[in-house]
């Protein structure tokens, strides 16, 4: 299902999943050896369920993930929602009967592994119909969080389109049509303003502050809708496509559903959802740590930087990160003050004149990237993403590269893939978006992992 991504609604999911889960197997065992209506025959030793129990969650957890239950927009209850945890469910009963077969650690109760699942299932989806209903009433009813849409298209492809989202009106919000030709323009399609034409798409969008457009209109071509999807790209928005219109994109292609239609779009990162939750925790577990380990070497180089040059020890700079949003980066200060002000935003060189003792030290072993740990607890950045960029370059790299912008799908991070392989400073922008593109689509937290530990060993291009 395609919503309007709000991390807050994908943690509340994994916690009510997690809340369920753990009531379910109460409530099960309390069934099965307490209620008195099933007999026991034998006794029990109440200590090998409680070591069963953080165990038992955790597989239930990744297991609702891997079925797709935790992915950032899906929808939070329907009738596939309950299939997908009972697919879960089944799969986890299945993988502890197996274990306590082959293991026999202990004696469980045969009788508690059929009635398990059937009350899991029950209160997963009881719970998932009630948050589905709080988040209905105070979220989408206020407007948070809710798709503003273009359809591109006039005709019966379009109608239907319409009138399905039409049925969701506290998710989506149907802005307006775009046409293919001037002619429909200032018409009306299902009670919805034809605005424009499709090519006009990147600027409307940014003047109604929409976020996603739907194609509809099967008369396009593939040229067309390249570059539809191109300008879109350099705004942000995202372009999703009614089958039947572009199978050329197949192979790259991500699916959704929206009421019933499939619809197509870009290779979208796994970064979402349940995964996008575990690499936030990991990020504060990491620079929450490091922060106080490393206060006496911050108040070092402060001292140096006070007693090599005059100017303030931190220095802010405005950089692009996740979602296009500009944030104030912290770093060391590295240069002498104004130190761009007759040269204007120009990238750093090898010897860079403008560089103070200390500070040519400093990036050497990129120690004035340090101040960034506070960027990543306080959200702004993650330990590991793309290198954030100026908003000044980014004007220019968007135009020149189209699939520029994509990296700002992921939080910027302190360091990335295309750094530890010597792609940093004035290098060419060609292959960092190389590498930043294929860390945002085989993100794993193994590979955060390893590039934290490259990081401590790559030097290359520093300066």
């Amino acid at each position: 299902m395609m919503t309007r991504k709000l991390p807050g609604i994908s943690v509340a999911t994994v916690f009510s999943d997690f809340t369920a889960i753990i009531i379910s197997l109460v409530v099960a065992y309390y069934i099965r050896f307490h209620l008195g209506i099933i007999p026991v025959t034998k006794g029990y030793s109440p200590g090998d369920y409680l070591r069963l129990l953080p165990f038992v969650t955790l597989l239930w957890l990744l297991t609702m993930n891997l079925v797709g239950l935790h992915r950032a927009g899906e929808v939070i209850f329907d009738i596939e929602v309950v299939k997908k945890i009972i697919k879960s469910s089944l799969i986890v009963v299945t993988i502890v009967v197996s274990a306590n077969f082959f293991l026999r650690e202990a004696s469980y109760s045969r009788l508690l592994f059929v009635i398990t699942p059937v009350i899991a299932i029950f209160i997963l989806s009881l719970s998932r119909l009630i948050l589905s209903y709080i988040i209905a009433q105070f979220v989408w009813k206020k407007g948070r969080g809710v798709m503003r849409l273009f359809i591109v298209g006039t005709g019966q492809m379009a109608e239907t389109v319409c009138k399905r989202l039409a049925q969701r009106p506290l998710r989506f919000n149907i802005v307006g049509l775009l046409a293919t030709d001037s002619e429909q323009t200032g018409k009306h399609v299902q009670g919805l303003p034809v605005l424009g034409e499709y090519h006009q798409a990147p600027s409307l969008a940014k003047k109604h502050n929409v976020d996603c457009i739907i194609v509809a209109e099967p008369n396009l071509s593939n040229a067309q809708l390249m570059k539809l999807l191109v300008e879109c790209s350099k705004q942000l928005v995202d372009v999703r496509i009614v089958p039947g219109i572009m199978e050329i994109m197949l192979r790259e292609a991500s699916v959704v559903e929206v009421e019933g239609i499939p619809l197509l779009g870009l290779r979208e990162t796994p970064l979402q959802g349940w995964n996008m939750l575990f690499k936030r925790l990991f990020d504060i577990f990491i620079s929450l740590p490091l922060i106080i380990i490393l206060s006496p070497v911050f108040l070092f180089i402060a001292i140096l930087i006070k007693l090599d040059s005059s100017g303030p020890v931190f220095y802010t700079q405005e950089r692009m990160g996740l979602d296009g949003r500009v944030f104030k980066m912290i770093k060391f200060r590295s240069m002498f003050v104004d130190a761009e002000k007759h040269t204007g935003p120009v990238f750093a060189t090898p010897n860079d004149p403008r560089c103070t003792r200390v500070g040519r030290l400093l990036r050497r072993v990129s120690l004035d990237e340090l101040p960034q740990l506070f960027n990543v607890l306080l959200g702004e950045m993650s330990l590991v993403g793309p290198r954030p960029e100026r908003p000044h370059f980014v004007k220019q790299f968007r135009e020149m590269l189209p699939d520029y912008m994509l990296r700002h799908k992921v939080k910027a991070g302190l360091t990335g893939w295309a750094q530890v392989n010597g792609l940093r400073g004035n290098t060419p922008i060609q292959e960092r978006i190389k590498h930043d593109l294929y860390y945002i689509e085989n993100w794993s937290l193994w590979l955060d992992i390893k590039i934290i530990l490259l990081t401590l060993f790559t030097r290359k291009n520093a300066y």
